[in-house]
């Protein structure tokens, strides 16, 4: 049985790898766009937004159908803010379209700059998934190279359409 502490890391984990792969996917889908960093950039936290809303009801109306009773306001709120970790991985193309905006980065190195910073962050949390567990650090290093492959084929994809 998990401890309230390793299942709160754990879901955070879950969101943040969430983000991380949507993120990737809109960076793929919107570089080929003629968007603005500013509609990029809204695009991004837009959908991060919408995916915590729906991920905190889908809960909540678990929570109902198991309890047989309706989920308090206090409660949906709860779920709403814990939801709300999936924005986390939004904020590294928002860095880099700032960059872009203020004339320090073109927006073609923007895209890939913040691509392979979310690849990092998927073998990151794969790694820090498996340690929190108690899992020894080659069985890490395995979990993150794994959960980091999902990203380095949104990229392959990403290159083959540029």
């Amino acid at each position: 049985m998990l401890t309230s502490a390793a299942g709160d890391i754990g879901f955070k984990l879950h969101k943040i790898l969430n983000g991380s792969i949507i993120v990737l996917a809109l960076l793929t889908v919107l570089e080929g766009a003629a968007l603005t960093e500013w509609s990029a950039m809204a695009t991004i936290f837009m959908t991060l937004g919408a995916n915590a809303v729906a991920e905190a009801f889908s809960r909540g109306l678990a929570d109902e159908i198991a309890s047989k009773r309706r989920v308090t306001f206090s409660k949906a709120t709860d779920l709403l803010r814990s939801s709300l970790i999936v924005v986390t991985p939004g904020i590294v193309p928002a860095v880099a379209f700032i960059a872009v905006s203020a004339g320090w980065l073109p927006l073609g190195k923007a895209f890939v700059g913040a691509c392979w910073f979310l690849v990092f962050v998927l073998f990151a949390a794969g790694y820090i998934a498996c340690t929190v567990g108690g899992g020894k650090v080659w069985r890490g290093l395995l979990y993150g190279a794994a959960i980091s492959t999902f990203g380095l084929g949104i990229v392959a994809l990403r290159l083959m359409t540029v």
